[in-house]
């Protein structure tokens, strides 16, 4: 398992160029702009990656973001989802 602190560490240190060359990298379909909000939703909600507290990221982001991007984690969260 990796350590919390370098989750923390490697979100704060993530600019939007870089999670956009991830996101074209894996083919996720998420725009430079839905980028930026996941971006800063990541980086605000940061310890609640590291608790795994998945239900409550989703419940949250569903507010934040339109039902475009939300379908697309969706599908996102399935695909990686074991």
């Amino acid at each position: 398992m990796i350590p919390a602190y370098f989750i923390s560490n490697y979100i704060d240190r993530l600019t939007i160029e870089d999670a956009y060359r991830l996101s074209k990298k894996y083919k996720t379909g998420f725009t430079y702009e839905e980028i930026q909000q996941l971006l800063l939703f990541a980086k605000k909600h940061k310890n609640e990656f590291q608790k795994k507290n998945v239900d409550m990221l989703l419940e949250q982001i569903k507010k934040d973001v339109d039902s475009t991007t939300f379908s697309k984690i969706l599908l996102l969260k399935e695909k990686y989802s074991h």
